[in-house]
């Protein structure tokens, strides 16, 4: 896979739990809560191999990225910018060289478990199929088919992608066009290809809001996305004229930006409504002990002319106090 393609991807790979939580969830069946820790284990491996002329040796494979969710969950995905032939096989190797690293004992038998895996192809040819498959045939005549399952990244609909939480795939997702442009011949069909585009990434920024208003999506992984995907948008298209910056109107993009603003000035207004909450309970509270201060210094007061023998009704009148306070004060002297 091209360098920029291959370090996108694994930037995608590489965003915060909040956003790969849903994506395995959606694309593996999972039900991992969103506060699911998540570890990304080593995936490099040296396997057995003979050389040309037949000396044993090893050789050292690495796969793109393997989760680890809690204990035991383990996902490897293989991001490829198209199909090529042995990827059943290839796949096949990785899962068992990561099988192979971690084995436990069940029941007294020694026991490996294969990852769940996936493979994403950016620009898959036409008819690509949607699982990989290899057969595996045992000594005993027991053969077990090996699927993998395929993504095909840009024969998704962004709505497609949002339904997968597969939004952070959007930087490579712009190579949906990318094709067509190359055999576009005249300036009309670029700026239809443009216009395609421009509305693409409007539907992405719509979805980028959406993930992030759903709280799948932080702040800072939605500013990488975006970065990357405009980073991109320059290697892919920007030797065309039709597909410059200024005229894609990035703005689209930013919708997750104005969500955030949006979001950030409600959170202000609620805070200033708790502070204003807070203070009003506050000067509610200090006027209430004031005014037991107040109540308390009258009883006070009364209990001192009870004691120089001034009659109940005179102490009512001379302090304000109710009359039954009053007289609970003398009945306590």
């Amino acid at each position: 896979m091209h360098n920029d393609f291959d370090n996108a991807a694994k930037e995608i790979l590489n965003l915060s739990d909040q956003a790969i939580i849903p994506f395995l969830n959606a694309n593996f069946s999972a039900s991992h809560p969103p506060d699911a820790r998540i570890v990304r284990t080593n995936t490099e491996y040296r396997l057995p191999s003979r050389s040309q002329k037949g000396r044993p040796g090893s050789k050292t494979i690495i796969a793109d990225t393997v989760f680890l969710v809690g204990e035991n969950s383990r996902y490897h995905i293989e991001i490829q910018l198209d199909r090529r032939a042995g990827m059943a096989l290839r796949m096949f190797r990785y899962d068992a060289a990561e099988a192979l690293e971690h084995p436990f004992n069940e029941n007294g038998i020694e026991t490996v478990s294969f990852p769940k895996s996936l493979v994403i192809y950016l620009e898959p040819a036409a008819g690509a199929p949607d699982h990989e498959l290899l057969r595996i045939r045992f000594p005993d005549g027991f053969c077990y088919e090996y699927r993998t399952p395929v993504i095909k990244l840009t024969e998704l609909s962004v709505e497609g992608l949002l339904e997968r939480h597969m939004v952070i795939f959007a930087p490579l997702y712009i190579l949906k066009l990318r094709k067509k442009t190359k055999k576009a011949r005249t300036e009309k069909e670029r700026e239809k290809l443009a216009a395609e585009l421009r509305e693409i990434y409007r539907e992405i920024g719509e979805a980028l809001g959406r993930e992030k208003e759903d709280e799948n999506l932080s702040e800072v992984d939605g500013d990488k996305v975006l970065g990357m995907t405009e980073v991109l948008h320059r290697e892919v298209y920007g030797e065309y004229n039709e597909f410059e910056e200024e005229a894609m109107d990035f703005s689209s993009l930013r919708v997750i930006e104005k969500l955030h603003e949006e979001m950030e000035d409600v959170k202000r207004s609620r805070e200033e409504e708790r502070r204003s909450r807070e203070e009003a309970v506050s000067r509610t509270a200090e006027l209430e002990q004031s005014r037991e201060e107040e109540r308390q210094r009258l009883r006070d007061t009364a209990r001192n002319i009870l004691r120089l023998g001034l009659s109940v009704e005179q102490v009512t009148q001379a302090t304000g106090l109710p009359r039954e306070t009053v007289q609970t004060l003398a009945a306590q002297l």
